[in-house]
Order: C-alpha cells, then structure tokens, then sequence
C-alpha cells in the first residue's frame, strides 16, 4: 500500500514542481512571463493543459512501477 501511496502522490508532486519552475523559478519567471505577455487566460490555459498532460502520465507511471507486482 505504501508503494502505491508513494508511487501516486510522489509524481504528482514532481509533476507540478516542474509546472510550476517557469512561473515560480527565478531563471525563467521573466522569460515565461514576456512570452506569454502577461496574460492571466494564456498563463491558466498553460497550467491547465500542462496539469492534466502530468495527471495522465503520474498516472502511467505509476501503473508502470507498480505492474511488477502482477508479473
């Protein structure tokens, strides 16, 4: 169970860690923000599209790791 847990919620964590290093990260806060010109709709229209691409391969990952236990 703990791997699963771990598995789980560990590369959700990662996942959104990398999200959010253009907006948040010193290095490329600037350069995100002036290639997208600032714009609320383009910066939710971003985390959104990179959220649920991160869910779906947290998710394969997971299954992934923990098929070693069905073989």
């Amino acid at each position: 169970m703990f791997d699963s847990v771990l598995i789980k919620y560990g590369a959700m964590i990662v996942g959104y860690s990398i999200i959010g290093l253009p907006v948040f990260g010193s290095k490329y806060k600037d350069k995100y923000l002036n290639m997208v010109e600032k714009d609320a709709a383009k910066i939710t229209r971003d985390y959104v599209r990179n959220s649920s691409l991160l869910i779906d391969l947290a998710g394969a990952i997971g299954r992934l790791l923990v098929s070693y236990k069905t073989l």
